[in-house]
């Protein structure tokens, strides 16, 4: 039986904290409960346990809102079920709120 997520070599409780953009729609629908996935690129090893920083980005303007959430990853797809090879999708389960600043993000690259 293959593994879909191999565990990672990280101490126990010592889970991975991604800081990531997400457009305003896809955010207001993850803090509005309706959305409960991540379709990421695979790029950052993601694994179950990890907490997903999602900052909203206005792609227009080229800034964030400053409005932010923390979504724990609770499951993994990978490589199946019509995802293409370099790409996953997570399912989250909401953790809090935070904000752009509070993750180091300058004040003049967020829109005030």
């Amino acid at each position: 039986m293959i593994a879909e997520n191999p565990p990672r070599r990280v101490p126990e409780g010592a889970a991975v904290k991604h800081v990531l953009k997400c457009w305003p729609h896809q955010w207001e629908q993850t803090y509005l409960g309706d959305k409960t996935c991540e379709w990421r690129r695979d790029d950052r090893d993601y694994d179950v346990g990890d907490e997903l920083v999602l900052l909203e980005w206005d792609p227009a303007s080229a800034k964030y809102s400053g409005r932010g959430l923390v979504m724990k990853v609770t499951h993994i797809l990978r490589g199946r079920f019509g995802v293409p090879d370099g790409y996953c999708v997570m399912s989250t389960k909401f953790v809090g709120e935070t904000s752009a600043d509070a993750h180091g993000i300058a004040k003049r690259d967020i829109r005030r």
